[in-house]
């Protein structure tokens, strides 16, 4: 038996039509909401790496700051060794306190020190040997080569003072007062001339001068 449609074609064709419209809608708004959630999902990773970003750059600023810090107490930890190295070479023969507290009773009222420096040990002893005496000539005596040579220079630690005066007489009476410490030897005094310190004119001066052993000392 042979079915009869007596439905119009193009009816048939405008329900395909529909049907196709209604998937293509359906497939379009898919692709929209997958097209939002992406971008949703992608500025949410873009802001948690730009957080990231921030906190890394954070960390190395605060990295570089500790470096710094780092750097600048290594040179103090260094410093401070040196200062201690040096402070223990001259106590080993003179206590810098004692020297700098008898200086300052010994100085009149109208006597400043503007600067003070200390020359250590002459290191000279531990030179090589002088090239005189490996080629000199065979016949001469060891006795003879032995009066030539220089003798050893003696351990001295001095002592520099640049000081400020109104009068040369004061500085002159301060070097007079130098003199008669026990700790100091050898005072040797020299005039810069006039100059002004502070707002105040007089005569700048220098105190050149040895530090007496103190070792086996009471003090």
């Amino acid at each position: 038996m042979i079915d009869c449609d007596f439905i119009p074609s193009d009816y048939h064709q405008a329900r395909r039509q529909q049907r196709a419209v209604k998937l293509r809608g359906t497939l379009i708004s898919l692709l929209v909401v997958i097209m939002v959630l992406w971008i949703t999902a992608n500025r949410h990773e873009v802001s948690q790496a730009s957080a990231m970003l921030n906190d890394v750059i954070a960390q190395q600023q605060q990295l570089a700051v500790h470096l710094a810090k780092k750097d600048a107490m290594e040179a103090e930890k260094n410093r401070l060794r040196d200062r201690q190295r040096l402070m223990e070479q001259f106590e080993r023969h003179a206590s810098l306190v004692v020297v700098l507290g008898d200086i300052s009773r010994r100085l009149p009222e109208t006597v400043v020190l503007t600067h003070v420096s200390f020359q250590s040990a002459s290191l000279r002893r531990y030179a090589p040997a002088s090239p005189d005496k490996a080629t000199a000539p065979p016949g001469v005596e060891a006795t003879a080569t032995a009066a030539k040579e220089p003798a050893e220079p003696a351990v001295v630690t001095r002592i520099i003072m640049s000081a400020f005066a109104n009068e040369v007489s004061e500085a002159i009476r301060c070097a007079a007062a130098l003199e008669r410490s026990p700790l100091v030897a050898h005072v040797q005094m020299e005039l810069k001339g006039e100059t002004v310190w502070s707002g105040r004119k007089g005569h700048q001066f220098e105190l050149d001068c040895e530090l007496m052993d103190q070792s086996g000392s009471d003090e």
